[in-house]
């Protein structure tokens, strides 16, 4: 018996792992990114792709809101 919604799980699973990933490869501290990341969205920020761990500079930078 398959149990429901453990294919969206695994993809979403996925998809963070893929971008926490992606921060190291880009020389950025996953977690440093990963917290800011997740204050950023709490406050609404309109610009998610300067997020984006190739777009993220080193240490949480004040956005216009």
């Amino acid at each position: 018996m398959a149990v429901r919604g453990l294919g969206a799980r695994r993809r979403k699973t996925a998809a963070m792992l893929t971008l926490i990933e992606t921060a190291k490869l880009n020389g950025i501290d996953a977690k440093a990114w990963l917290a800011d990341v997740l204050a950023r969205i709490a406050d609404r920020i309109a610009d998610l792709a300067a997020l984006l761990p190739w777009n993220w500079k080193s240490g949480p930078a004040k956005l216009a809101v």
